[in-house]
C-alpha cells in the first residue's frame, strides 16, 4: 500500500499543471431533456458548490487519517468516516479512489506550502531578506505539519525517496523556477533560478532532513546562512557591518572556487547529510 503514495506523487506535478488534482469526473447531468436553462445552471452551481464542499472535507480528512494511522493503515472508508462523508461520495468526488485522494492532499499541501512562502516574503525589502523569510516561512510551515511529521517519524520510505538523487533535482529545479520571479528585482532569472535552488536545498536539508544542531525555523541561523554563504555563492556581496567596507568576493568567476560562497554552494550539490555543524564549517557542509 505504501506504494501508492509514489505512484501519485510520480504523477502531482502534471496534475497540478493541468489543474486536474483531486477533480472528479463522471457523466454531466444537466444534460437532461427538457430542463429549462436556468434551472440546469442553478442546480449546477449547487452541484459544483457540494462537490468541492465534500472535496475540502475529504482532503482534510485524509490529512487527519494520515497524522493519526499514518499512510498504510489509511483506508478509503478511513478517509470517509473522517471526513465525515460516505464511501459512495468518496468515490463521486474521486473515481479514482485512495489515490486520487492522496494525490488531491498533495496537491493542497504544495498550495498551502506555496501560499505561506508568498507571504513570508510580502513584506521583505531586500534581497537578503527575501530570501530569510521564505526560507524561515517554510521551515516553519514544514515544522507545524503534523501529518508530514508523523510519516517522517514512522514511514520514512513513503517521503524520503522523493528528496534524493534525480527526483530531488527535479524538485529542487522546479522549486527555482517558481521562486525565481520572487527575486527578480535583484537578478537576473539564471541567478535568481540558482538562488532560489539553494535556498530550497536548505529548506529539504534541514526543514525535512532534521539536523541536532540548526534549523530552519531559527531567524538568526538562517540570516547567518544566507548572508555568510548563500548570497556570495551566487556572486552577491552580503550587507556589510557599519563603518565596514564590503570585500567583493565576484573577482573570482562564478563556480571557479574562488569565493566562499562558491565553495560552499558547490558543495551543496552533494547534498545527502552534509549538514551543518553549527559553527563555520556550515559552508562546506552546505
Amino acid at each position: 500500500m505504501k506504494r501508492d503514495i509514489v505512484s501519485q506523487m510520480g504523477g502531482i506535478a502534471g496534475a497540478l499543471a493541468r489543474g486536474e488534482a483531486g477533480r472528479g469526473g463522471g457523466p454531466d447531468p444537466s444534460a437532461a431533456a427538457g430542463e429549462p436553462a436556468g434551472h440546469r445552471r442553478r442546480r449546477e452551481a449547487t452541484d459544483r458548490s457540494r462537490s468541492e464542499r465534500h472535496r475540502r472535507q475529504l482532503i482534510d480528512g485524509a490529512l487527519s487519517c494520515l497524522e493519526q494511522r499514518g499512510l498504510a493503515a489509511t483506508t478509503v472508508d478511513d478517509i470517509a468516516h473522517a471526513g465525515g462523508c460516505s464511501r459512495a461520495t468518496v468515490y463521486r468526488v474521486f473515481p479514482g479512489g485512495r489515490d486520487q485522494v492522496l494525490a488531491a492532499v498533495v496537491a493542497s499541501e504544495t498550495s498551502s506550502l506555496l501560499s505561506a512562502v508568498s507571504a513570508a516574503v510580502a513584506t521583505a525589502g531586500t534581497l537578503g531578506d527575501v530570501v530569510v523569510a521564505g526560507v524561515l516561512g517554510a521551515g516553519r510551515w514544514l515544522a507545524g505539519h503534523r501529518a508530514l511529521g508523523r510519516l517522517l517519524g514512522s514511514e520514512p520510505e513513503a517521503v524520503l525517496p522523493w528528496l534524493a538523487f534525480d527526483r530531488q533535482d527535479r524538485l529542487l529545479e522546479a522549486a527555482g523556477q517558481w521562486a525565481a520571479p520572487l527575486l527578480g528585482r535583484w537578478l537576473d532569472h539564471p541567478r535568481a533560478v540558482r538562488l532560489a535552488e539553494h535556498a530550497a536545498r536548505i529548506v529539504l536539508v534541514y526543514g525535512i532532513g532534521g539536523s541536532a544542531t540548526a534549523t530552519v525555523a531559527d531567524e538568526g541561523w538562517v540570516r547567518h546562512l544566507v548572508t555568510t554563504y548563500v548570497l556570495p555563492g551566487v556572486g552577491v556581496d552580503p550587507p556589510a557591518p557599519a563603518g565596514t567596507v564590503a570585500r567583493d568576493d565576484r573577482s573570482a568567476a562564478p563556480g571557479d572556487g574562488g569565493s566562499t560562497g562558491d565553495r560552499a554552494v558547490a558543495a551543496a550539490g552533494a547534498g545527502g547529510d552534509a549538514c551543518f555543524a553549527g559553527t563555520d564549517d556550515e559552508g562546506a557542509r552546505l
